[in-house]
């Protein structure tokens, strides 16, 4: 596992680079799949802050490679994957805001060195925020923010399954 990173203008930029291994050689016909296949997962990030610190935008990518042995003359298939993270804010002021949107490719497999409960989706939304700060004193609150968030989902790869009842793919 491996993590090197960069800060920039005085740390309102950042960017790092991040690598992880895992090389299992157990017998794949006594232990099974997962404890006799080779992963990677490669990724990146990066943090971007402007007007001091007022707007910001992060990122993310994280892309991995599943590859089994073979065991009994029949090699497995490697399986690549990718997922990542966009984020765009307005965090100063009065009114904030932001766009986000997020995605796992199906095939994204990270468990062999850290955790993704589900891959296999894709996610966007919005927010904005009001602040109200009153001047003075007041008996009733000190501060007030009103939210308004929305978001979507999808999955990457569409809904599989068997029907229940009749065993066929739906």
């Amino acid at each position: 596992i491996g993590r090197v990173g960069r800060e920039f203008r005085d740390g309102n930029h950042r960017f790092n680079l991040m690598q992880t291994v895992v090389n299992k050689t157990a017998d794949r016909a006594t232990h099974g799949d997962f404890v006799s296949r080779d992963a990677w997962t490669t990724g990146a990030d990066f943090e971007l802050n402007f007007r001091n610190r007022m707007y910001n935008v992060t990122g993310s990518f994280a892309g991995s490679v599943i590859d089994p042995e073979s065991g009994g003359g029949d090699p497995g298939a490697a399986r690549y994957g990718t997922g990542g993270s966009l984020d765009l804010q307005k965090l100063g002021g009065k009114v904030n805001g932001g766009f986000w949107g997020r995605w796992e490719h199906d095939q994204l497999d990270l468990n062999d060195a850290g955790f993704l409960s589900a891959p296999d989706e894709v996610m966007s939304g919005f927010w904005a925020s009001w602040l109200y700060n009153p001047e003075g004193k007041s008996r009733l609150f000190n501060r007030v923010r009103v939210n308004l968030n929305t978001w979507r989902g999808w999955l990457y790869a569409g809904r599989t399954g068997f029907d229940a009842n009749t065993g066929l793919p739906v």
